[in-house]
């Protein structure tokens, strides 16, 4: 029987194979996720992501125009209704059960749920980002809706446009994700 340590530094290493094809961004060779839903593949190293926010993520995604479209979020908008100001860089808002959080990383902005959930893509997965604080509101809003039937209301999955993202734990057991089948296919090895 493996052991969750060894399952999770698989799966990081799994993963780690993987990115360099990912963030260039060759997409349909590795995931059957809709990548329209992605803008950009940003290495972690060239973010402000702190080191123990989603610690086996080798990068980042930003949302698409195409998701913050879906989202409602149009150029001149200002923020949607009920956000506070908490910290600096730091909003949050009740809605449907949870607290809904977007916080400032250097220049990106990250799509969070109180109870240290993430939005990701599910190729990895990975953390998805916004580039202003108003689209990270409206893609935590649009990726939090009421609960469908059977769904625990506090906690309901993306629908619609967004709903191959997930909501996944950013604390190192995230990696650990148990949605669809585990999204890192190791790509074949080149015979030449």
């Amino acid at each position: 029987m493996i052991s969750f340590k060894e399952e999770n530094e698989e799966r990081r290493n799994a993963l780690q194979q993987c990115w360099p094809t990912f963030s260039k961004q060759h997409w349909p060779t590795i995931t059957r996720f809709p990548p329209s839903l992605i803008a950009e593949v940003i290495d972690r190293d060239k973010t402000e992501m702190p080191y123990d926010f989603c610690p086996w993520a080798p990068g980042l995604v930003v949302a698409s125009d195409y998701l913050l479209e879906a989202a409602g979020c149009r150029p001149g908008l200002r923020r949607p209704s009920g956000w506070k100001e908490g910290n600096p860089d730091v909003f949050t808002k009740v809605i449907y059960g949870n607290r809904l959080k977007v916080r400032g990383c250097g220049e990106l902005w990250s799509v969070e749920r109180e109870n240290v959930e993430v939005l990701a893509f599910p190729f990895g997965p990975v953390p998805m980002f916004t580039r202003t604080r108003e689209g990270a509101m409206r893609v935590a809003e649009y990726c939090h809706p009421k609960a469908l039937p059977g769904e625990y209301r506090c906690f309901p999955q993306p629908q619609g446009v967004a709903s191959s993202l997930r909501w996944v734990v950013s604390d190192p057991t995230g990696i650990m994700w148990n949605g669809p089948p585990f999204a890192v296919v190791v790509p074949p090895q080149s015979t030449n």
